[in-house]
């Protein structure tokens, strides 16, 4: 789904009745089938930005477009059902006595048929790669990232084509992340979705993502395909790239390594030493 910003703002009111704005005149273009990193430090507008469009919040001023429709305008609030939303530790929102019932519950409020759900249930756990059997069992008694597949898996069955993840992978091991990552950008391709990622990780962004929107002190300070965004000087480069940007500048010379092991101690012993006293000045 294509999303448009025009000139949008919010504004918070504190308790102590000011007012202070979380994003201001954001103004930006996201094709459809776009797979979209939202980035930026703490505090930096992210969530307010996912958000918005996703509807939980209205512009103070502007407006925000999706397929060429506003969606906060009233007329078109079934663009919202075309919308899923996975909030930053999705299984805090778990409540059914099973898993199947937790996957089945959206189905069912839509009226469709038993055969229906109980297909769309079979695809969904294929999708995100559990075992079946896992149907039958509570979802409070399965690992921490099962339960992050089951309540992702929840959102994924209702086939939204605007997908907004507010960082999906936080608290998970390496491994697990990018599992969770395969399974977003495999539902992108099989239902041909666009996806918003909030997040922190700048290797994610670097590996899944092909458009980026950088934001700073809720201002947009970024937006385009994620290599330019990444080497305009906006946003933090991802590790590896850091390394490899100081290797190529500074014309640093490798000495010839043949194991991983060498690597890492060079890394410790050489190169990081060194970089470190350049920090330092000395």
């Amino acid at each position: 789904m294509e999303v448009c910003f025009k000139n949008v703002s919010y504004q918070y009111t504190t308790r102590q009745t000011t007012q202070r704005y979380a994003l201001q005149t954001i103004n930006l273009h996201i094709p459809k089938l776009s797979f979209t990193a939202v980035v930026g430090k703490t505090g930096s507008g992210k969530s307010t930005l996912a958000q918005l469009l996703s509807g939980l919040l209205e512009p103070t001023n502007g407006t925000v477009f999706v397929n060429g429709e506003n969606i906060h305008d009233h007329q078109h609030v079934r663009l919202l059902d075309e919308i899923g939303y996975v909030f930053q530790y999705p299984e805090q929102q778990l409540f059914a006595d099973t898993v199947y019932e937790e996957l089945a519950f959206g189905l069912q409020l839509k009226g469709e048929r038993k055969e229906c759900i109980q297909k769309k249930v079979a695809d969904i756990i294929d999708m995100v790669e559990l075992d079946p059997s896992i149907l039958k069992r509570s979802p409070f008694h399965l690992s921490g990232g099962q339960m992050r597949r089951v309540a992702i898996a929840a959102i994924l069955i209702m086939r939204p084509k605007l997908l907004i993840l507010d960082e999906p992978t936080s608290g998970l091991d390496p491994k697990l992340k990018h599992g969770m990552m395969d399974v977003f950008r495999r539902y992108q391709q099989q239902e041909r979705a666009t996806i918003w990622m909030v997040t922190h990780s700048m290797e994610d962004v670097a590996l899944y993502c092909d458009y980026c929107i950088a934001l700073s002190e809720g201002k947009l300070v970024g937006v385009g395909k994620t290599a330019d965004v990444l080497v305009s000087g906006n946003v933090p480069y991802p590790r590896t790239m850091a390394f490899a940007h100081k290797m190529i500048h500074e014309k640093a010379s490798v000495p010839f390594l043949s194991t991983p092991e060498e690597v890492a101690e060079w890394i410790a012993t050489s190169w990081l030493k060194n970089a470190r006293n350049q920090a330092d000045g000395k």
